[in-house]
């Protein structure tokens, strides 16, 4: 039993956007693959993390910054699926409602920008972890939904998970004012579960990757409905 790396990225690009946005192309890919990784005997657990060249033990230089923005003028891209059968496009809304109700565990490692419908993805994931705060990675780590400042409001359910996760009164300033925060205060106030080389690390020199890992392992043996965030009330 092996723990599976999905990367986020456009496999149809020639030269993939180092932000990697969530467009259709790559919202195809992740649940082609999140849904393959479900079926494969041999996999037990998932990690999704940024790609791009530079993808490795670090993981990639960005997870996502979130909507492509070419297809903000595509209310399917959020909200309804485009297409039928195996090319049946996702809306973001439904590749989230995807990875949450995994059966297997997907641990979301996240560096550089986790924006908009990029938090939103790693908000559906089980477990979150980061590089640490004060890395070269973990120092230029951003998470938020600033989509605000443009006039939108977070469609992919991020205004429902993320005040499920961490204090009503952060998350609903975090949501309103598209504020965007760093490593050291995400792990405060419960967005994220660790960061590599902490904890019950085998080593303070602990890759992303590898904490990843660690994370991915330890949800195998914990049922992943108590991890379900749309499940949980609001406290």
């Amino acid at each position: 039993m092996s723990v599976h790396t999905i990367y986020i990225t456009d496999p149809t690009a020639a030269k993939p956007s180092p932000v990697n946005p969530l467009g259709a192309s790559t919202r195809l890919h992740l649940a082609r693959s999140i849904r393959s990784a479900i079926a494969n005997p041999t996999i037990s657990s998932v990690i999704l993390t940024g790609g791009g060249i530079t993808a490795g033990a670090s993981g990639g230089t960005n997870f996502s910054a979130g909507a492509d923005i070419k297809e903000f003028a595509q209310p399917s891209s959020v909200t309804s699926t485009t297409g039928e059968g195996e090319d049946a496009i996702p809306s973001l809304v439904e590749l989230c409602t995807l990875v949450e109700s995994s059966p297997k565990p997907i641990v979301a490692a996240i560096s550089g920008v986790c924006l908009g419908g990029g938090l939103e993805l790693a908000l559906s994931c089980h477990y979150r972890v980061c590089p640490p705060a004060q890395s070269a990675f973990g120092s230029r780590t951003k998470m938020g939904l600033p989509e605000v400042n443009i006039g939108l409001i977070p469609g992919a359910g991020g205004t429902q998970r993320l005040p499920r996760l961490c204090e009503l009164g952060w998350s609903l300033k975090a949501i309103t004012t598209g504020r965007m925060v760093g490593v050291a205060e995400a792990f405060r106030v419960g967005l994220i579960d660790a960061t590599a080389g902490s904890g019950t690390a085998s080593s303070p020199h602990e890759s992303l990757m590898e904490c990843a890992a660690r994370w991915a392992r330890y949800g195998e043996i914990m049922p992943t409905t108590g991890r379900m965030l749309s499940r949980r009330q609001v406290t």
